[in-house]
């Protein structure tokens, strides 16, 4: 049975994380699958994934994701795979190097995830990006759009292939929401609901300034933690929202907090995939989402689309679901285009990358 090692910064809200924490069960199926994170600080996706029997998860740290004593670590640890699968920055700048002073054969694998990362700005890290990048036997990108800006870097297309994110659509169809009553709302609020970490990437103030244009009946669930939570926080209470904007932290029952909701929101100011729009439209709510590279391919054709940042736009979009046909066929687009980023088809292309790359790696 093939061993491969995932690689990851930790087990935090997000994309990345959520991906592979579901994705790992099924890749078991098939292969010996062990985890590195660079920080295994507890979360409760790291909670669910110590509940699987016999899963190496392997912390190097409780602490910074960035101390470069990680490279030597990786060293040790890389040696024993046939192939390392790594996810976002700075792990891919680690084992990266880590294989380079190991003088392993081992094969990498980089799923790139954004379509928008400081470091594309800085022309010493476009050139930093492309000597990692060789480095690496393949590299995912979850979009079309993520494709197109590595070719823009200038990273050979035979190393390009493209793999969409997928979620377990049934779990998210089939889950029982909560009683409003848990949260303190009344059967007449309009819950919406943004799952997303409070990170650079993400526009949670969009949302928030939107909300005070909103009549009463609006509440708002935010979801998740980050370094720019408490900027959020102070913007609530500066509009006098405290009373009608909840912050529930990091959560493991995403798919019962959405079924407990009315509109899923997605502001972002960029976005490699967004796969908090898939699931929310995989339990059923309409989603309205930034109209940005990455984000706009997933939700067109299903939710609804604003231009980004502009308060106004993503107001009118929430209001029009009011009118309650509407609101049912933009449901049932969303169902319908949820159906497109299944999980096992997911799965099913990474099985096959893995084994072409093992063959080569034999040969």
């Amino acid at each position: 049975m093939m061993k491969v090692l995932h690689v990851i910064n930790n087990l935090g809200v997000g994309g990345a994380e959520s991906l592979l924490v579901s994705m790992i069960p099924l890749l078991r199926e098939n292969l010996q699958i062990d985890i590195v994170l660079l920080d295994g600080q507890d979360t409760p996706f790291l909670q669910d994934l110590k509940k699987s029997k016999h899963l190496n998860i392997i912390s190097l740290s409780k602490g910074s994701i960035y101390n470069p004593i990680h490279i030597f670590r990786l060293i040790l640890i890389i040696r024993k795979y046939e192939l390392v699968h790594v996810h976002l920055f700075p792990a891919m700048y680690f084992a990266a190097v880590a294989k380079f002073l190991s003088f392993s054969n081992v094969k990498l694998v980089f799923t790139e995830h954004s379509t928008g990362n400081r470091r594309l700005k800085s022309s010493l890290f476009r050139i930093i990006d492309r000597i990692i990048y060789l480095h690496y036997s393949k590299i995912i990108c979850i979009t079309p759009e993520v494709k197109d800006i590595l070719i823009s870097l200038g990273v050979n297309k035979s190393k390009l292939c493209v793999i969409y994110n997928g979620i377990e659509i049934v779990k998210f169809a089939r889950a029982r929401g909560y009683d409003r009553a848990t949260f303190g709302y009344l059967p007449s609020d309009i819950i919406l609901i943004m799952v997303a970490g409070f990170r650079r990437e993400k526009d949670h103030s969009s949302v928030v300034k939107a909300l005070s244009r909103l009549d009463h009946r609006y509440k708002l669930l935010l979801v998740g933690e980050g370094y720019q939570k408490n900027q959020v926080l102070e913007e609530v209470l500066n509009l006098g929202l405290e009373n009608r904007v909840q912050f529930i932290g990091v959560r493991n029952d995403i798919d019962r907090l959405l079924k407990t909701c009315d509109i899923g929101i997605l502001s972002s100011h960029w976005e490699g995939f967004g796969i908090a729009a898939v699931e929310a439209m995989a339990a059923g709510l309409p989603i309205v989402a930034s109209n940005v590279s990455g984000l706009s391919e997933v939700v067109d054709g299903g939710g609804l689309l604003f231009k980004k940042g502009n308060i106004t736009d993503l107001v009118s979009k929430i209001v029009s679901l009011e009118e309650k046909d509407y609101y049912s066929n933009i449901q049932r687009k969303c169902l319908d285009k949820a159906k497109q980023y299944d999980l096992k088809t997911t799965v099913n292309q990474l099985l096959m990358l893995y084994k072409t790359l093992g063959q080569n790696h034999n040969k």
